[in-house]
Formats: C-alpha cells, sequence, structure tokens
C-alpha cells in the first residue's frame, strides 16, 4: 500500500499539473510545456516525496494537497506566459455541440482530457529525454569515437577501408 500511495502521489500531482494548464490556457490553445514546467513538475515531485517521506499527515490526504498545490502552480505559470490568440489545429473543425445536456458535458470533458492527456505527454517524453537519453548521449559524445575523428595527427583524414573480395559466395550468403 505504501507503493501504491507514493505511486498515486506522483502521477496525480502531474495530473493535477496538467490539468491546471489546460483548464488556464483554454479551448483554443494548443499548449505546449516550456522549460519552466519541466523544473516546476520536477519541483513538484521532489517536494511530494519529501513530504511523504518526512510529514506525519495522512497519505492520502497528502495526495489531495499535492493534486490542489500543482493545480495552483500549474495556473500561475501558465497565466505568467504569453498564449497564442488563433485556434489550434485541433479545434478549428469542431462539430456543433450536441443538444442533451449529458452530451455536452461530455463533449466538454473529451475535449478537456485531450487538451490535458497532450500537454501530459509532452512534459513526460521531455522529462524522458532530458533525464534519461540526454545523459546517455553526452557520454557516448565524450567517451567514444564512433567515426574515428578524434584526435588523430596524422596528414590525411583519409580512413583506410580493407579490400573486400567479391566472389559468387559472399552474395549467395548475404542474408
Amino acid at each position: 500500500m505504501n507503493t501504491l500511495s507514493f505511486i498515486a502521489l506522483i502521477l496525480l500531482s502531474l495530473v493535477g499539473y496538467s490539468g491546471g494548464a489546460a483548464g488556464r490556457a483554454g479551448k483554443n490553445v494548443d499548449l505546449k510545456p516550456k522549460i519552466i514546467d519541466l523544473v516546476l513538475v520536477a519541483v513538484i515531485w521532489a517536494g511530494a516525496i519529501y513530504s511523504r517521506i518526512t510529514q506525519d499527515l495522512d497519505k492520502w490526504l497528502l495526495i489531495l494537497i499535492w493534486l490542489i498545490l500543482s493545480i495552483i502552480l500549474s495556473v500561475i505559470a501558465v497565466s505568467l506566459r504569453k498564449l497564442p490568440e488563433e485556434k489550434s489545429p485541433s479545434q478549428k473543425a469542431l462539430p456543433k455541440t450536441p443538444a442533451n445536456a449529458f452530451k455536452k458535458i461530455w463533449q466538454s470533458w473529451n475535449d478537456f482530457s485531450k487538451r490535458m492527456g497532450s500537454f501530459q505527454s509532452r512534459i513526460l517524453l521531455s522529462l524522458f529525454f532530458f533525464i534519461l537519453v540526454s545523459p546517455f548521449a553526452l557520454a557516448v559524445k565524450v567517451f567514444s569515437d564512433p567515426l574515428n575523428i578524434k584526435y588523430q595527427s596524422r596528414t590525411s583524414w583519409w580512413i583506410p577501408k580493407k579490400e573486400i573480395k567479391n566472389d559468387l559466395e559472399q552474395y549467395r550468403r548475404q542474408f
């Protein structure tokens, strides 16, 4: 149960941040995360985990507190940025809303959840790239030489290749 509350804390704080940002941006804006969003999500996660470990509050109450706090932080972060005035491509060709009240609510929820999910997926993929992919790319760049062009003191940059014998048996074994 302890692990489940940690996972719920992390995921629901991200849902709160994405929901607050998508709600504040409005229906007509295709919101894209900025660097400040990535930093704020990391700070929210660090604060949530730290408070979960150190505070003696109910774990589910703490999830609710961080959900509300992440919504407030995302609304403030989106309010401070200049949003484009034109409609997003996904909003330009929407059909008219149905007359039934339940269908209107359902259509509004679908539109909101698509905007929130789009923002949330961009946040997750950006964090994945910066946290996991970038360190490996930097390590490969610094510690390897896949093209064999670093630190050469030759007079020519020509890379010698081995002579390959062209015989019929080699072409039979190509697959």
